[in-house]
C-alpha cells in the first residue's frame, strides 16, 4: 500500500510532534473497521491516538 499513499509533507510551522507513521495509522484504521469498535477505544490499545487515526481515515 505504500506506493499508493501520497508523500507526507512537513508541517509548515515546524511543529515538534512528528506525524504517526503510515503503517501504525493503517493498522489502527483496519482494527476499527474489522472489529467495529469505536474510535475512542483505540486509546486502550496504545497503537495510535484516536484523533490521528480518524483524521488519516478521512484523508
Amino acid at each position: 500500500m505504500k506506493p499508493l499513499l501520497p508523500p507526507r509533507l512537513a508541517h509548515p510551522l515546524g511543529c515538534h510532534n512528528p506525524p504517526v507513521p503510515d503503517r501504525q495509522a493503517m493498522e489502527a484504521i483496519l482494527l476499527v473497521l474489522h472489529t467495529g469498535m469505536q474510535w475512542q477505544a483505540l486509546k486502550a490499545t496504545g497503537s495510535c491516538h484516536p484523533s490521528s487515526a480518524y483524521r488519516r481515515f478521512r484523508e
